[in-house]
């Protein structure tokens, strides 16, 4: 028989996950962590006919991403 341990380190609190709809469209901001970090997944998602498109943006480049959409 042999046996699986998993060692995972404490998660630190991430913030809940967020929605907005716009149109026909509703957008998913989902904050995640796996080994590699932490991420932000943004997805956007068609009410009409459920078609799902995703985009995963990790924490060091949010700062560029704002100011990019802020310009």
């Amino acid at each position: 028989m042999k046996c699986l341990i998993l060692f995972t380190e404490p998660q630190n609190e991430l913030p809940e996950s967020r929605s907005m709809r716009v149109e026909n469209k509703m957008f998913y901001f989902d904050v995640g962590s796996n080994r590699r970090g932490v991420y932000l997944r943004v997805s956007e998602v068609s009410v009409r006919n459920n078609f799902r498109t995703a985009i995963t943006i990790p924490e060091r480049s949010w700062g560029r991403f704002r100011d990019i959409i802020s310009e």
